[in-house]
């Protein structure tokens, strides 16, 4: 293919090169470049002891080739703000000098291959995608892992609460292992529960978010808590189907089985349509210390997505929305799926009348599939049981969003021994729309649709738009004479 674009009417291809890797063993480069026949990005490798070149070519669509350095000012800003860095400190690091470094962040300059590999070596990022968005890999989807992310360290911890007779068994720690992931997915299977997913108002989010993105815009679709990622699939699918063709997916997760899955399930349509995949291995609560590596080009805007009651399952959503989201752009979209308050009602005997979760008759095949999931970590980790009993209680108290209330699961564990340990192993919030849009719009994210599905109206989701919360100033009015 490369000697067909050489032969285009006698002319080679204008080829900008940026090396991605280390000098004397198997080197990743990208090259930009431009024939008469289009745009064009490719991966090439390059092996140097042997000085045998293998040219590797992956077409990407015309609107693509603008990838080139668009985002690298930003990304270095973001990675500068989250770590705290002065842009002298990391100038020093990279060996370059501290107005080279304010040119490149300001986007005056765009810098050498050189250069770029040494501002990868500083931030410790991948050269390729600190340039250009995407990895040297090319579109194959691939799973890196978080600055920091340690899932042994995370097993410790676990085991340091169970070694109480009471704490918080979080629910990072119910997907850590294989055996969790395989039950969540048993859970997502079952009768009840299946229903109320398969009702998910999908064609609606897609007519909402097809009237605010543009056919010729540039968006990055940021799945976060995304599991197998299904849903993110089938969006980025369906705007496809709608010309919305600049796109590329992002995805969060903190299960290795499940963002395997998410990968291999994205791997098809990832290749049939040109749509960069990036699938990242780390820890929820810990997103402030990577949030650059989602950081975006200005140009491009972010669908972040929050499937299956993600956010309802924060300790504190606003706190969330204040330190955890901060790297979001004015114009960037916000999709929360959480379930939704059974009553508008403040009080405490309506609530536990109207919301199913508190009925004592639920039995069956959906409560011993969410057993089975919400105790996994207690079962997996702790010997001689005897017996785990369940309870439901309604949390009105800990809730920071008006009109929102919580049901909070615990778990009573009997050893041989006869003694007895209490944990709470689940806690899930429910929302009243209108409040939670008032109190969103607060924080700087303004509701522009929402939909309540699922039997009962169990679920809702929320499509929110990043705005600037802070009031305009303006001077004021004169006053009028007498």
């Amino acid at each position: 293919m490369l000697a067909s674009l050489v032969m285009d009417k006698g002319r080679s291809p204008n080829l900008h090169l940026v090396r991605c890797g280390a000098v004397g063993k198997l080197t990743a480069f990208l090259f930009w470049g431009q024939c008469s026949c289009g745009r064009y990005l490719c991966n090439t490798f390059l092996k140097v002891r042997l000085r045998l070149t293998v040219y590797v070519i992956q077409w990407y669509p015309p609107q693509m080739a603008s990838w080139r350095y668009l985002g690298l000012a930003e990304r270095l800003a973001q990675f500068r703000r989250t770590h705290q860095l002065s842009a002298a400190t990391l100038a020093r690091a990279a060996g370059i000098s501290l107005r080279a470094y304010y040119l490149i962040e300001n986007g005056k300059v765009m810098p050498s291959m050189e250069t770029l590999e040494r501002l990868g070596r500083a931030t410790k990022l991948d050269p390729g995608w600190l340039g250009f968005g995407v990895s040297a890999n090319g579109l194959a989807p691939h799973i890196t892992f978080a600055p920091g992310f340690d899932s042994d360290s995370l097993i410790s911890d676990l085991l340091s609460v169970l070694r109480g007779n009471t704490g918080v068994v979080d629910d990072v720690y119910k997907y850590l292992d294989s055996t969790g992931a395989h039950e969540w997915r048993a859970l997502l299977q079952q009768q009840d529960f299946s229903s109320v997913v398969a009702s998910f108002p999908m064609q609606e989010l897609i007519d909402c978010l097809a009237a605010i993105i543009d056919v010729d815009d540039s968006a990055d679709i940021v799945g976060l808590g995304c599991g197998t990622a299904e849903r993110e699939i089938t969006l980025i699918k369906k705007l496809l189907t709608r010309r919305r063709r600049n796109l590329r997916l992002q995805l969060l997760d903190i299960s290795v089985s499940l963002l395997g899955s998410a990968v291999q399930a994205s791997d098809e349509f990832s290749r049939a349509h040109c749509v960069p995949v990036m699938a990242l291995l780390g820890n929820f609560h810990n997103l402030p210390e990577y949030a650059h590596l989602l950081t975006g080009d200005y140009q491009r805007r972010r669908i972040i997505t929050m499937f299956g009651y993600t956010f309802s399952n924060l300790d504190n959503e606003v706190q969330f929305l204040r330190r955890s989201m901060r790297w979001a752009n004015e114009g960037d979209i916000l999709v929360l799926d959480v379930p939704a308050a059974a009553t508008d009602s403040s009080d405490r005997a309506e609530i536990l009348r109207r919301d199913k979760s508190f009925s004592k008759r639920r039995g069956g095949e959906w409560h011993n599939a969410a057993f089975r999931f919400l105790t996994g970590p207690l079962r997996r980790n702790l010997d001689r049981i005897t017996d785990i009993k369940i309870e439901t209680e309604l949390d009105q108290t800990s809730c920071v969003i008006p009109g929102s209330y919580a049901v909070m699961t615990s778990a009573l564990v009997q050893f041989h021994s006869g003694e007895s340990k209490h944990f709470v192993i689940g806690y899930s919030k429910r929302y009243d729309l209108t409040k939670l849009a008032s109190h969103m719009e607060s924080e700087g994210w303004r509701l522009i649709n929402g939909y309540h599905y699922g039997p009962g109206n169990f679920g809702l989701v929320g499509v929110f738009q990043r705005h600037d919360p802070r009031p305009k100033r303006g001077r004021r009015p004169k006053k009028n004479a007498p």
